[in-house]
């Protein structure tokens, strides 16, 4: 029983002293606020050096799906289709629809890699699959990507 009494009169939460840690003091919250600021300012930094890379490769991942687009469809219509590059611009025409990229951006035809060359401007998709090809050079400042279209087997892609 007197162990039944020492067990009833033991409380059973204890107060603790207080040590007035309960909190964060003034310094440790500007510390902090400091420091996410300044990280928070070389956000935008960081976001627009990003921005024309993504750009670039975005818009030649647009060019080459344009591209198989033509070639699927002078096979469907059994006509010639023209992916035509208007020379030092940011513009190509597809049929005679204008494309335009993002400003400052530079396409170039490589008609070296066709195997006609006297197609210096532009890639004939023809309506048995073949293409004349081409390697579409794009560039932005010190970002590059290139399309190549091949005109053996007709396959297009991007490279980074």
């Amino acid at each position: 029983m007197g162990l039944l009494v020492a067990l009833v009169k033991t409380p059973i939460f204890q107060a603790t002293p207080d040590t007035g840690s309960a909190g964060y003091t003034l310094l440790e919250i500007l510390v902090v606020l400091a420091i996410t600021s300044m990280i928070a300012a070389t956000a935008p930094t960081v976001y627009a050096a990003l921005v024309p890379g993504y750009q670039v490769r975005q818009f030649a991942n647009d060019l080459a799906n344009n591209a198989r687009r033509l070639r699927m469809q002078a096979q469907k219509k059994r006509s010639l289709h023209v992916l035509e590059f208007v020379e030092n611009s940011n513009v190509y025409r597809i049929d005679g629809e204008v494309i335009e990229g993002p400003e400052g951006l530079k396409l170039d035809l490589d008609p070296s890699t066709a195997w006609n060359l006297a197609l210096a401007d532009k890639i004939e998709f023809y309506p048995n699959g073949a293409t004349s090809g081409g390697l579409v050079k794009l560039s932005y400042g010190n970002v590059s990507v290139k399309v190549r279209i091949d005109w053996t087997t007709g396959k297009i892609e991007v490279e980074q």
